[in-house]
């Protein structure tokens, strides 16, 4: 079964955690209206999304990078570029530098604002502090991620006897580089892109992900059961603010063993010769999953899933969506496509065209 019912105790620990995000700051409504406003731009309706937008900036003072982003495109291609150039400025301050602005060629319509210069100029102004004031800290935390790194090479490349062993060595060294991770958010507080920043790949695109991600994932992995070292750190995070709901729900779909970390953020759609498929699932499953998203604030399956068309459909979009399928090139054989077939649901077809 590709989903099981939960349990009591599941369901117990499920309203536990509904119960401490139903008190969390009004960051909550944050996220459903950003949700709202990402529909209209699958739609073209770009005014409605700024409106959206707008409200959603107002309940939350420091919205994320992927939001603003958002928001001032929807604002060029509204025409209001004046509110497009002052969300630049906003997306300035978490560090993406000038050539993210000069070097897409979405924001050139903003070249004749008086106000051009300025924002290249505070974006490199900002990129610079950033980067200048958390360089120890990021070190720190590169030095972390590469002794992860290396231990799941040694892993990796172990000779079939010796694999054991490396994996016993790998896991008891991802135990311990969790733990100095853990020390290092309860000495400095969760290190979310308001301290940091964001990292952007070529200059040009948004990766929402955080530099010790690979570190939680691993440690959830290694746990395999249970909510492990990071979720009351996530759970904290997520109710300040300081992460996405879709980042949050991402993250704990690692955490195999933990209750109620089944939100499907990826897997149940799939991509196979340009057609799209989902996983066959009950519909009381379905049910759940649904209104398990809906209590951190994550959009339906079904409006997700008009986002991963429109990010198909639109190869070169600089819009932002966290709407994943998973995809798969080719099988091995014949019965292993078969298989996958059974398993599976085609929704669309020829969506690459």
């Amino acid at each position: 079964m590709f989903l099981q019912i939960l349990n009591k105790r599941k369901a117990i620990a499920i309203t536990i955690f509904l119960f401490c995000v139903s008190n969390a700051r009004a960051s909550d409504n944050y996220f459903e209206l950003v949700n709202r406003a990402e529909l209209e731009i699958v739609s073209g309706n770009f005014t409605t999304a700024c409106k959206l937008y707008n409200l959603a900036f107002q309940i939350n003072h420091k919205p994320f990078a992927i939001d603003l982003n958002n928001a001032a495109i929807s604002a060029i291609y509204s025409n209001q570029l004046k509110l497009a150039i002052d969300l630049c400025k906003d997306l300035a301050g978490k560090g993406v530098g000038p050539q993210f602005f000069t070097k897409s060629a979405v924001f050139s319509k903003l070249e004749v604002l008086r106000g051009w210069n300025q924002l290249l100029a505070e974006a490199s102004t900002q990129k610079e502090n950033l980067k200048n004031k958390n360089a120890s800290l990021l070190g720190y935390i590169d030095s972390l991620v590469k002794q992860d790194q290396y231990v799941n090479s040694l892993w990796r490349n172990a000779e079939p006897k010796d694999k054991r062993k490396a994996r016993d060595f790998m896991d008891l060294t991802y135990d311990t580089i969790s733990h100095k991770l853990k020390k290092l958010f309860d000495s400095v507080g969760f290190i979310s892109e308001n301290l940091i920043g964001v990292k952007i790949i070529n200059d040009t695109i948004i990766n929402p992900d955080l530099p010790f991600d690979v570190i939680i994932i691993h440690n959830y992995q290694a746990q395999m059961n249970g909510e492990g070292l990071f979720t009351p750190v996530l759970k904290h995070a997520f109710t300040t603010g300081l992460i996405s709901s879709k980042y949050f729900a991402s993250i704990q779909g690692y955490s195999g063993g933990s209750p109620g970390n089944d939100y499907q953020t990826s897997g149940y759609y799939v991509q196979y010769n340009c057609n799209i498929y989902k996983q066959k699932m009950r519909a009381e499953d379905l049910k759940t999953v649904n209104k398990l998203r809906a209590s951190i604030f994550l959009d339906s399956l079904d409006d997700n899933l008009k986002k991963l068309v429109f990010q198909i459909r639109n190869p070169d979009t600089k819009f932002i969506f966290s709407a994943n399928a998973s995809r798969y090139m080719n099988f091995a054989d014949k019965n292993s496509e078969n298989s996958f077939l059974m398993g599976t649901d085609l929704i669309l077809e020829n969506i690459c065209n």
